[in-house]
């Protein structure tokens, strides 16, 4: 349906609190409408594998979170593992890549106790507390469900789930387990430099107005990332960062999104990853993010600007934040980058004091909203979401 736009409406029922509700508030899961599953359109059926037993940890109250994590990839060994160690907040237990090797190798760089090959040793041990998701974006889904049943929490690098009926599915085993965290790497919410925005704003009642733009960069056209069905494609495998940024400096969830592309007879082959959003939020605020894989590299990769109130500011590429107000600037440069660390430490922070670093609210809108907006690019039409999102339908 989202590839070919073949049906004219996108059906999702989700059950939101108030459009003022503070983006980044950390409050217990909720779950969404219980009529979910029964509003989504029919997708490809996701392969079913059985859940192990749940085996909860029992882990004293001086300890550490003791933590498996599935993949060892680039972004892991780059970015994730080195943050979970300078975070200091999680005891590394087990390393689980598909051949092995990589994790044993990664085991005794980055101080886990061991190494293995096998998903379901992740999830049956009972000496694991938590379980860092790193796989590919095809994997997520079912290894969220599967880490949340057997009684683990859960941090998920982004996209949350490539399609509606993934999420229904994340929903349901979230409501199974009221005890477990669940969150996703939108790392950048939890940056130095989204957390001044935030502030310079945050006495003002007015809608605000955001421009991100995302110089994202070219990939190939048969990279897995670009493939619907492995990677979810750009827009909703990595411009999911955008959004979910965007929804917590407006504080509050986008009810409307529309997405237009490059096109002509000089376009190339994948034309997703040069697009224009226009969201518009339920606090009357409104947002462009501009995903653009056009561009030279060697120009930084993301600046954001926002105005409302009499005020203005802008983050330059995570490594300076201008904040202008009363005719008068203040430049602050942040060294801290995107929030990698931070939001490894919001994770261990959820777990002690059992409340969730992101909203499932936000979560889930994001994740619906990035794929809305493909579903707009399929069809050229506004995706519009009600003011409680309990419905979303193509405008007219």
């Amino acid at each position: 349906m989202i590839r070919e736009g073949s049906e004219p409406f996108l059906g999702v029922v989700l059950k939101y609190p108030s459009a003022n509700v503070e983006s980044d508030t950390e409050v217990a899961a909720q779950p969404l409408h219980s009529n979910l599953q029964a509003c989504i359109a029919p997708e490809q059926d996701t392969p079913s594998s059985s859940l192990p037993t749940k085996t909860i940890a029992r882990r004293r109250p001086d300890h550490k979170p003791r933590i498996g994590v599935l993949g060892v990839g680039n972004f892991a060994t780059m970015t994730m593992l080195p943050a979970i160690r300078r975070s200091q907040a999680f005891t590394g237990q087990t390393l689980c890549s598909a051949g092995g090797l990589s994790a044993s190798h990664a085991c005794k760089k980055f101080g886990f106790e061991s190494a293995t090959s096998s998903v379901d040793e992740i999830y049956a041990s009972p000496d694991i507390d938590a379980v860092f998701v790193l796989t590919r974006h095809d994997l997520h889904a079912q290894q969220i469900v599967a880490g949340l049943d057997a009684g683990k929490h859960v941090f998920v690098e982004k996209p949350l789930a490539l399609s509606l009926s993934e999420l229904a599915e994340i929903e349901q085993a979230v409501t199974r387990n009221p005890r477990q965290i669940l969150t996703v790497g939108f790392n950048r919410r939890f940056s130095q430099a989204a957390r001044i925005a935030r502030k310079h704003f945050e006495s003002t009642v007015a809608p605000v107005t955001i421009q991100y733009r995302f110089n994202a960069g070219a990939i190939p056209a048969d990279s897995w990332v670009q493939n619907i069905d492995e990677g979810g494609g750009r827009i909703v495998g990595e411009a999911c960062h955008a959004i979910d940024l965007v929804t917590y400096l407006a504080g509050s969830q986008p009810v409307e999104i529309h997405a237009t592309s490059v096109g002509g007879p000089n376009a190339p082959e994948i034309t997703d990853d040069q697009c224009i959003l226009t969201l518009r939020h339920a606090n009357g605020s409104i947002s462009s993010i501009g995903y653009f894989a056009g561009g030279d590299r060697s120009q930084p990769k993301e600046r954001v600007e926002i105005f409302g109130g009499g005020r203005s500011c802008v983050i330059d590429d995570y490594k300076q934040v201008l904040c202008y107000r009363g005719g008068k600037l203040q430049r602050t440069k942040t060294k801290a980058g995107k929030g990698h660390l931070e939001e490894v430490l919001a994770f261990a922070q959820g777990i002690e004091s059992e409340k969730w670093p992101i909203a499932w609210q936000d979560l889930a809108s994001t994740t619906v909203s990035a794929i809305a907006a493909v579903r707009s690019l399929r069809s050229g039409t506004v995706i519009r979401l009600d003011g409680s999102l309990k419905a979303a339908r193509v405008a007219a």
